[in-house]
């Protein structure tokens, strides 16, 4: 008696925790404004499990908006239309159930079985009706053409019946629930064996031939082996049910929360497919490290210009992330094509291929690459966290794929170019069996023992297998610090997807991963690549600066700026940021020395960082006169109005001090420290 009341408790327990205490997911939505609730119960049997989750992490209203629209833009099957047809037939099909296929049940019709049916696969081409059968469950058969729809059968059925004959109609499935669960539980039919699948075949084949078939099988005529309820015929119903993800390509909603704070309105509601391939690379004239990346859109709209030409124009912006609010860099550039119209084809054909190089330091960071047709106002959107090594460890880079080379003279950086050879790849990571598939591994800081004692191995693998394409011994070759090892896979690989990757000892170099396709030919994209000319690797040392400045590694950024300076003497900004290094090194006179050739008049920074100079060398006198020249500049700047308060402090003009300090805290009142400054002068 005691563990009957126990369990009784529990379960009234279990039961209140259900009712009285709704879901997170269920708890949100009752959160939400009234016309977000009821666009969700239109959508809920069409918007897929990510697409939700998004949705319900929007934090406002216009997100929310800008969201819905990108589902109905990525449904829409004729986007040259006004009308939206998927949006016009989802809102019939809703209706038609709340009218009419929830009348035996306490719910909305939407939230039925039929209901969900209804809105999924619409109107059945015919449906049969057992309601007053003196054998059978009150039964409904709705009969549907698979319409090339995916895992759904040419001709098929979908079931409804009324579990032990009463309540609302639930969705059939064979193998779950058994032919025996459509019976009515009758004299008749008390002696049938539940299990019994042939027996119960017989049976209704007898009393309701039409339904025998389908009971076991879902598809009219087919009967399954042994009479057992057919798996496919919960692979049908599952099919159907996830229908939504497989129809449509609801990719957007994967990175909606990434992008949806760095694209503009125009573009947000045009999220477009492409492919993204990433290098870390090792220029070993510089020896700096380069992110190299290609973009190739899935489509290219062009603008009709004057003289029959057409116009393409995209942006390019990679962003290089420490932690989600710390960005170390950013770069943008810009790609334009025009063609002629006998062109476009082509273009259209093979794609477009917009490729690039950016400097990179080492360290773990979030990459951010934004590619936006400026024509079109399309964009796509690519992340991921990448570990960077050191240019000055030994590593052995990720293999370049390729499906041609051309020679590229030393006067510029190029995107995909090792030792002078410019490797042309496909983002699509897709060869054909004709294809010379090439290959560049790129071997950094490899020490004198590992070459005297090791072998360069490349590795080919698939599912099946793993092996060695080639192999050399090191010693063989002439030693190299850093060096490409490049050539080719000499036989005819059959299509398959394949994953190569180099080793020397035991270190390996990342995967680099492809397939080589039945097809005997591929169309190859059309390149657009940004190169830098060498006289110009001012720039690439100031990037490589300000990311070791932004990461807070002032002391690796002064080799680099150094460098930026002898390439170019008059380069101010690299000049301001020397100094700025350089007083956080605590080395003053350094700083000084950096500034002595630069006009001081109407470059409040140049005056603020000599100030700063003087102040740490403890000439509060010299270093006040500087900040008084910066402010008469530019007076709202609290950098400089903070350290002249500082300098009069030091040498006991309080009244000065209290002055500068509180117009400070007039432009930033959220000043802690300056505030504390102010009240131990009191």
């Amino acid at each position: 008696m005691r563990k009957t009341g126990l369990a009784k408790k529990l379960l009234l327990i279990f039961l209140l925790t259900f009712f009285l205490f709704p879901s997170k997911e269920e708890r949100i939505i009752k959160e939400l404004p009234l016309k977000y609730q009821k666009w969700l119960e239109l959508v809920w049997w069409v918007i897929t499990p990510k697409e939700k989750e998004v949705f319900l992490k929007l934090k406002n209203n216009r997100e929310r908006d800008l969201f819905i629209k990108a589902f109905w833009k990525v449904r829409d099957p004729n986007p040259a239309t006004p009308q939206n047809e998927f949006k016009e037939e989802l809102v019939k099909r809703f209706n038609y159930a709340n009218k009419y296929l929830g009348i035996d049940s306490p719910k909305p019709g939407w939230k039925t079985d039929r209901g969900r049916i209804y809105i999924l696969l619409g109107k059945p081409v015919s449906i049969e009706r057992y309601y007053m059968s003196q054998i059978l469950v009150p039964i409904e058969v709705w009969y549907y053409y698979g319409q090339g729809k995916p895992g759904l059968p040419p001709h098929f059925a979908i079931i409804f019946f009324k579990r032990n004959g009463i309540g609302e109609f639930k969705l059939y499935d064979p193998l779950a629930d058994g032919p025996y669960a459509l019976l009515l539980k009758t004299t008749n039919t008390m002696d049938l064996n539940p299990t019994d699948y042939e027996q119960l075949y017989e049976y209704l084949k007898q009393h309701a031939p039409a339904i025998a078939d389908v009971a076991l099988s879902l598809i009219p005529g087919t009967i399954p082996y042994n009479y057992q309820p057919s798996p496919r015929a919960a692979s049908i119903i599952a099919n159907v049910l996830s229908l939504p993800e497989k129809e449509f390509d609801t990719s957007y909603a994967e990175d909606f929360l990434k992008y949806k704070g760095i694209v503009d309105v125009d573009y947000s509601l045009n999220y477009i497919k492409a492919d993204f391939l990433t290098y870390i690379l090792k220029d070993i004239n510089l020896g700096i490290n380069f992110l190299h990346y290609s973009v190739q859109p899935s489509s290219v709209t062009f603008q009709k210009e004057g003289g029959g030409k057409y116009l393409t124009a995209f942006e390019v912006d990679v962003i290089l992330k420490k932690s989600e609010d710390k960005v170390l860099a950013q770069f943008k550039e810009t790609y334009t094509m025009e063609v002629k119209s006998s062109e476009l084809s082509a273009i259209k054909s093979g794609g477009l291929a917009l490729q690039g190089e950016v400097p990179i330091i080492e360290g773990s960071h979030e990459v951010v690459i934004l590619m936006k047709n400026t024509v079109s106002k399309e964009f796509s959107y690519w992340d991921k966290k990448i570990t960077v090594p050191s240019s000055q460890e030994f590593n052995i880079g990720k293999p370049i794929l390729a499906y041609r080379t051309s020679s590229f003279p030393l006067y510029a950086l190029k995107p995909f170019t090792l030792a002078n050879v410019y490797y042309y790849m496909d983002a699509k990571k897709a060869f054909t069996p004709k294809d010379e598939i090439i290959y560049a591994v790129e071997i950094w800081s490899i020490p004198r023992e590992v070459w005297n004692t090791e072998k360069l191995e490349l590795v080919l693998q698939t599912e099946e297998e793993e092996r060695v394409l080639s192999s050399v011994k090191l010693s063989s070759l002439p030693y190299k610090k850093d060096f490409v090892y490049s050539g080719s896979i000499k036989e005819k690989l059959p299509s398959d997807e394949y994953v190569l990757f180099a080793r020397i000892g035991k270190k390996k170099s990342p995967p680099a991963d492809f397939m080589v396709s039945p097809i005997s030919a591929l169309p190859r994209p059309s390149v657009i690549t940004k190169n830098l000319p060498l006289e110009r690797k001012f720039i690439v040392y100031y990037a490589l600066a300000l990311q070791y400045q932004n990461a807070g590694e002032y002391g690796k950024s002064i080799g680099y700026l150094e460098k930026a300076l002898k390439e170019k003497p008059n380069f101010k900004e690299a000049a301001v940021s020397l100094a700025k290094a350089y007083l956080v090194e605590k080395k003053p006179r350094e700083a000084l020395r950096v500034l002595s050739g630069f006009e001081e008049r109407g470059e409040p920074e140049i005056l603020f960082y000599k100030g700063k100079a003087y102040e740490l060398q403890g000439d509060c006198k010299t270093a006040i006169s500087y900040y008084k020249r910066s402010l008469l500049i530019y007076d709202s700047d609290i950098r400089v109005l903070n350290s002249l308060g500082i300098c009069y402090l030091k040498l006991g003009k309080k009244r000065e001090a209290r002055k500068a300090l509180e117009a400070s805290l007039k432009i930033n009142p959220n000043q802690p420290s300056v505030k504390d400054i102010l009240k131990k002068m009191e």
